[in-house]
């Protein structure tokens, strides 16, 4: 059974302006609405000894407040006013909990922005294209850099290295994009089309078993628990699995008509597999503007909802993250951000961002971290690449898009 120590909240305006604002954020506020276990009306706050934790009823459950460590103390549950801090601090017991502002999204702590922590010019390194894929698996920074091959980096906190590069599976391909399931690295390539399986030791990338040969350009590539998922092109959707040696050909989608609404985009959130029509890179060919939803049940891809984007040319970059989809509507005349969600049958779109007033270059590249906090959108100023380039970071926080901050940086090499 948990004990509580009930407090009732009196007196102080900006305690009660504190947590009047923290209900507001969350919940709507209903006078007459009850909690249970302990019983409680809208408002009331309590110090549940459980949890050694303040929290509110919201008028239904007991939301604890979200804190962050400060120093020791032994005054547990004693609640006071610290203008240092400029809010409210408690005793756990053992450790100052001080109170986050309520209203914030992100909670304690400043506003998220962009800080440069280290940097490195491929021009000095050797290499003249440009970097098409990119990924993380939390040790190793991958990247697929066309002509120039799959290439590896660290990046230890403070500085980052190059650990392999100019790593080709045959000589005459261009890397398109690269990604890593935690045991084997994927890589897709152009002009001898191929999608491979890699191993990384540490010092040197090598090829596992025999690559799996493509037909077009195969853009983009992303697996869930059970299949890796290529976006071919022209050639459509394909899944495969692979057992350390051979890559087995599951199923193909090809519905998307040849030459202007080619597979070229492709995010799978472990459930459905989302495609986005078009090249990866703006004005490569003449590509349409759709994203589709689709399922896969190991033999046979079906197709459950299209959505148009545009009209245009240019492709539609689709992420799934945090339980929505997000695309790039780079063809009209403000390049938007737009969140869906997906029901298993219809599209629902959400909100829509316009992201020229934070980039003012060609969208170009569209990113959001697994559970959804930020999504992160590349672009190129004026649509060139050696004018520079900015990353802008947005939140959404299911019904609407805030802009966090934009990084602006220097020529790009």
């Amino acid at each position: 059974m948990i004990y509580r120590n009930v407090m009732r909240m009196r007196g102080s305006f900006y305690f009660q302006a504190l947590f009047m604002c923290l209900a507001v954020c969350l919940l709507s506020y209903n006078a007459y609405a009850q909690c249970t276990s302990p019983a409680g009306v809208s408002g009331e706050i309590e110090y549940d000894t459980g949890s050694n934790n303040y929290e509110f009823c919201n008028g239904s459950n007991w939301v604890p407040f979200i804190s962050e460590a400060g120093a020791a103390c032994t005054n547990t549950a004693e609640l006071q006013w610290s203008a240092s801090d400029n809010t409210y601090i408690f005793c756990d017991g053992t450790t100052q909990r001080i109170i986050c502002e309520p209203c914030s999204y992100t909670g304690c702590g400043p506003s998220p922005s962009f800080s440069e922590e280290d940097s490195l010019a491929l021009t000095n390194l050797g290499r003249d294209d440009n970097i098409f894929g990119i990924w993380s698996d939390g040790t190793y920074l991958y990247a697929a850099e066309q002509e120039d091959g799959f290439a590896v980096y660290e990046f230890d906190g403070t500085s980052l290295s190059e650990l392999e590069h100019d790593f080709k599976p045959s000589s005459t391909l261009r890397s398109l994009d690269i990604k890593s399931d935690g045991t084997y690295i994927y890589g897709t390539t152009v002009f001898n089309p191929r999608l491979c399986a890699m191993d990384f030791d540490g010092t040197s990338l090598s090829v596992v078993g025999t690559c799996a040969t493509m037909t077009d350009y195969p853009w983009h590539v992303d697996f869930d628990d059970n299949y890796i998922y290529v976006a071919d092109s022209d050639d459509g959707l394909k899944a495969y699995t692979f057992n350390g040696t051979t890559f087995t050909l599951r199923g193909t989608w090809d519905s998307v008509a040849s030459g202007n609404d080619a597979a070229g985009e492709i995010a799978t959130d472990g459930t459905y597999i989302y495609v986005g029509s078009g090249a990866s890179a703006p004005g490569v060919g003449n590509r349409g503007g759709d994203i589709y939803a689709l399922s896969f049940n190991g033999t046979t891809f079906t197709l459950l909802d299209t959505e148009t984007i545009h009209a245009g040319t240019d492709g539609v970059p689709l992420v799934a993250a945090g339980g929505y989809i997000y695309a790039l509507d780079r063809n009209s005349n403000n390049d938007e951000l737009i969140a869906f969600s997906f029901n298993g049958t219809t599209f629902t779109e959400l909100d829509r961002i316009d992201i020229d007033l934070y980039t003012g270059g060609r969208v170009i590249s569209l990113w959001a971290e697994p559970n959804g906090t930020y999504v992160y959108v590349g672009d190129a100023d004026g649509g060139n690449f050696s004018d520079g380039w900015a990353i802008s970071a947005f939140n959404f926080d299911g019904s609407s898009f805030t802009h966090e901050d934009s990084f602006t940086g220097g020529v790009s090499p």
